[in-house]
């Protein structure tokens, strides 16, 4: 017998997509769920056919996708957490925003209607019997549960407290894990000064130190770093004044290992406008505490002293799983490698941002990203109920950094590679000293056989699908200022293709 968090009831088919905006009701809510409330002990089953490690979109994606091919399918889905099924892209971002409500994991979208960052409301997921009975439609869910080995002959997962459930079908999505700073890995003390912002609670921490403390360092020039900035100093106007926000890189700009050098200035020249203090072009070469206060020592030569410090940018896949199942792991992108249906040994899949998977266009990589998390985990469920489809869609990264730029991307983001901009009416390229406001812009990475394997849009909205097939026509030696034009004509709702929403367990059962 296990103590865990097991909720649930009858769920229905439908399938996933990668949005959450959707149309919810203007006023907060009644609360709709108690996420820390343990329920009565409950005994795992000892086999189910489908079983999904891991409780975010992926696994979320999964569900849809099985039960799309599978009406009458029987699924487990098992979570670290003792949180329901949640996005977390809104944890850097939207539930940092006025209006929001950390306790009832709320926030209100850009249309002004509330949203909830759970997936479906308690009374979607069965209890844990109901899996039991073999005529039953049922999705369950047990939380506080962690997965420490599969075994792939005998299809098998064994979890921490000693259980193990034997499956038909079996989805691992691990996700990504924080990397602690080499020079902060050895300091005593110093898990009193760490934040992540990985979770529910990682975010409900940083929140309360956003509120309580006088300086907080955060780690990184990448998407959720940046992000995380701008929403804690926005935040901070509103609830401590007192609170100095830093970010700290070793890059010349932000997103530079996204975006071309000029860009990453000109949005590090955004933020630092919006008062936040960015260091640029220094790491922490030391670190002490001092009077429970943390003293960063920088490689530029400065001292910071901060209560914090996020470790916000420097994520890496999760592989503990994988490697003690002895799956084979990608030694250049550090995933856990799949062929092209996702499938990591028979009957065995992985989705999300853990997954190394093969691009036919674009050769294998590994990608992160909500809408990449549910697209993934949506093609492997269907695998697991017998599709077997392969993997072919570009999908799409999207970061808001405040109400500086909103940036959707899509295939290869390298600014190594060659690149070709273009920007209307203003350009950051070709004017090195711009610090207004980019209105609309477009960023094109070629390869060395000058074909175009990914685009940046900045500020544009609507154009994904002409992105992706810019990239799958895989033509070489493209009029690319031309090209650009494409995404700057007005938006038709009828050149996208519609996207699945996720349901909204505000308003929607």
């Amino acid at each position: 017998m296990i103590r865990k968090l097991a909720l649930g009831t009858a769920a229905g088919t439908g399938v996933a997509g990668a949005l959450y905006y959707t149309q919810t009701q203007r006023q907060p809510p009644p609360p709709i769920t108690e996420p820390k409330k343990r329920l009565p002990k409950y005994e795992l089953p000892t086999k189910v056919k489908y079983l999904l490690i891991g409780g975010g979109a992926s696994s979320f994606g999964a569900c849809r996708g099985i039960r799309a091919v599978d009406p009458k399918a029987q699924v487990l889905i098992v979570g670290r957490e003792d949180y329901l099924p949640y996005m977390k892209a809104p944890l850097s971002k939207e539930m940092w925003k006025s209006g929001a409500d950390k306790d009832r994991l709320l926030f209100k979208q850009w249309n002004g209607d509330y949203r909830s960052i759970l997936f479906e409301k308690p009374d979607y997921f069965a209890n844990l019997d109901s899996l039991k009975q073999p005529d039953e439609r049922r999705v369950a869910f047990v939380g506080g549960l962690s997965a420490v080995k599969v075994d792939p002959v005998e299809q098998k997962v064994f979890f921490d407290d000693g259980s193990s459930i034997s499956y038909e079908q079996c989805l691992i999505t691990s996700g990504t894990e924080a990397r602690m700073h080499p020079k902060l890995a050895n300091l005593p003390g110093i898990e009193k000064h760490l934040l992540t912002v990985t979770s529910v609670e990682d975010f409900k921490k940083l929140q309360q130190s956003a509120c309580e403390d006088e300086s907080i360092a955060v780690l990184g020039s990448g998407t959720v770093a940046s992000e995380l900035a701008y929403s804690m100093s926005d935040f901070a106007k509103r609830s401590n004044a007192k609170l100095k926000v830093t970010q700290i890189f070793p890059e010349a700009g932000n997103l530079s290992s996204m975006v071309p050098e000029y860009l990453a200035k000109w949005l590090t020249k955004q933020l630092i406008s919006e008062g936040i203090n960015v260091i640029a072009k220094a790491d922490i070469a030391s670190a002490e505490i001092v009077a429970k206060k943390l003293h960063l020592h920088l490689t530029s030569g400065q001292r910071i002293v901060v209560d914090k410090v996020v470790l916000a940018d420097d994520l890496r896949p999760d592989v503990k799983l994988a490697k003690a199942s002895g799956l084979e792991i990608d030694p250049q992108n550090g995933g856990i490698v799949v062929n092209s249906e996702l499938a990591a040994r028979s009957n065995l899949y992985v989705a999300g941002d853990a997954s190394s998977f093969f691009d036919p266009r674009l050769g294998r990589r590994r990608f992160e990203g909500h809408e990449h998390a549910v697209s993934t985990g949506t093609l492997a469920g269907r695998n697991m109920a017998g599709a077997r489809k392969p993997f072919s869609k570009q999908t799409l990264m999207w970061s808001d950094i405040g109400e500086i730029v909103n940036l959707e991307g899509i295939g290869l983001l390298d600014p190594s590679l060659k690149t070709v901009s273009a920007f209307f009416p203003d350009s950051p390229e070709e004017n090195t000293d711009f610090e207004g406001k980019i209105t609309k812009g477009v960023v094109f990475y070629k390869n060395d056989a000058d074909v175009v394997v990914g685009i940046l849009l900045c500020n544009v909205f609507g154009k994904a699908s002409t992105a992706r097939r810019i990239i799958s026509e895989q033509k070489p030696s493209l009029d690319l200022k031309e090209v650009a034009k494409l995404f700057y004509e007005k938006y038709s709702p009828e050149e996208e293709p519609e996207e699945a929403t996720i349901p909204n367990p505000v308003t929607e059962s």
